[in-house]
């Protein structure tokens, strides 16, 4: 049985709308965690965010933005790569004219596309409860083939729950000319790899939604980590952030 987290975490940051962000392992309004390391198409990264990379650290939704981001740059245009915020938005949203008011300009984007990702938390799906969660997870739809989840800890759980009513939910923004068939059902993924550290759940997105893209077998989950941290240290926003990096050694397997 895969070692999954038993206990729950804070803020993950994907809380519902109107609520404060609570920023993950580190308080950014002291000077060394305010620094901006990287600055990438939609996402910013600072220290608190790289050091959520760190073996057996529980991976925060702005690095999952951040590597969305990386796959998307070289993505189809059929494919559309959902960040955590987004995806709470859709979780916490209360029907279909509601979503499209929140989601504006992507809304077009949804309606062609051919392949949508989606990272799911567990925890309340009710915008009134404070949102917290222990466990990532990937809900896949294609079209002409529908929903699809993958969760490296086995079926079921909160995370089925929850990626079952962000499909209903996103569902109906799915069609276009072509209608977006094969209901808004979620069936469980196969062949998913187990996941064998208990933090390790966002890693296993990242190699799922690697995976979900094609062009070959993604490569093992445990590079994930160190794999993000080099990405971004390439991406450095300035002197100040390549010396962050400088002077920091990923740890080795």
């Amino acid at each position: 049985m895969a070692n999954c987290p038993a206990k729950r975490r804070g803020s993950t940051g994907m809380a519902p709308r109107r609520r404060a962000r609570a920023p993950p392992l580190c308080t950014r309004n002291k000077m060394s965690d305010s620094q901006l390391l990287v600055s990438y198409c939609k996402s910013v990264l600072y220290p608190c965010d790289l050091l959520s990379l760190l073996p057996g650290a529980w991976i925060g939704d702005a690095v999952l933005s951040f590597f969305f981001d990386h796959l998307s740059s070289a993505a189809p245009p059929s494919a559309v790569l959902l960040p955590p915020s987004t995806c709470s938005i859709i979780l916490h949203g209360s029907d279909a004219e509601e979503l499209r008011a929140d989601l504006g300009a992507l809304c077009a984007r949804l309606a062609t596309a051919d392949l949508v990702l989606l990272p799911v938390i567990d925890g309340s799906a009710d915008a009134a409860v404070a949102a917290s969660g222990a466990h990532w997870t990937l809900l896949a739809w294609r079209r002409g083939r529908g929903f699809s989840h993958a969760n490296p800890c086995g079926a079921g759980g909160s995370n089925l729950a929850n990626a079952r009513v962000m499909a209903a939910h996103v569902h109906p923004l799915l069609m276009d000319a072509r209608g977006a068939s094969a209901g808004a059902a979620v069936a469980e993924a196969p062949s998913v790899e187990a996941q064998a550290g208990g933090a390790d759940c966002g890693a296993h997105v990242m190699q799922n939604a690697e995976a979900a893209l094609g062009g070959g077998a993604p490569p093992p989950v445990g590079t994930y980590r160190r794999r993000v941290w080099e990405l971004a240290a390439s991406l450095a926003y300035d002197e100040a952030a390549r010396a962050w990096f400088a002077a920091r050694t990923f740890p080795a397997p």
